[in-house]
């Protein structure tokens, strides 16, 4: 089953307000009251799956220049820094024993976060949803340790395959490339 939550999260009980049915497509979509939109699709992909997406507009290209970094590490921080009285050595643990896979990104125009874990552990795929918005307890530490990855990950960068590839196109097959200007032909 697939969920794309489309809206703001918001604590309290809510009420579903509509239910629209898509046929065609074998999905249904429900309206909430608290401005969240959740669509209800089952996939062919796994059974026995449950994969839940959330999306928010708005990510670190909103922020002034001199906030954008920090706006680009805050997921990471967030999970470098732990939930509640658990470390991020031990929300790894929990998300393990529960076969759940969680990401948590910030794009320049979008926030995303994305799990995926058993249907038996729906459940806890969605708890741990929750605490993810209302445990957070962003650390210095977090904050550190991210720096560190980050650094180590530059460092690097020389010798990552997929970043050289990158490079490579982009200067190769963007108008950047001097094969794309104009050229004067007199």
């Amino acid at each position: 089953t697939v969920f794309l939550m489309i809206g703001s999260l918001n604590a309290v009980e809510t009420t579903i307000l509509e239910i629209t049915h898509f046929d065609s497509i074998n999905a249904t979509k429900l309206v909430l009251n608290n401005g969240i939109t959740v669509y209800l699709k089952p996939t062919d992909c796994e059974t026995g799956k449950i994969y839940v997406k959330l999306e928010a507009m708005g990510g670190s290209a909103s922020f002034d220049t001199h906030e954008r970094p920090s706006a680009e590490i805050a997921s990471q921080v967030a999970w470098e820094s732990g939930l509640e009285s658990m470390s991020c050595d031990q929300v790894s643990v929990f998300l393990y024993e529960n076969s759940i896979e969680f990401i948590s990104k910030i794009y320049p125009f979008s926030r995303v976060i994305e799990a995926e874990g058993v249907i038996n552990n729906a459940e806890s795929l969605l708890q741990y949803i929750k605490m993810f918005f209302t445990k957070q307890k962003i650390s210095r530490e977090g904050f550190e340790a991210t720096l560190l990855k980050a650094e180590i990950d530059l460092k690097k960068r020389d010798y990552d395959d997929d970043y050289i590839y990158e490079t490579a196109f982009v200067k190769f097959n963007t108008t950047k490339s001097p094969l794309f200007f104009a050229m004067d032909i007199n």
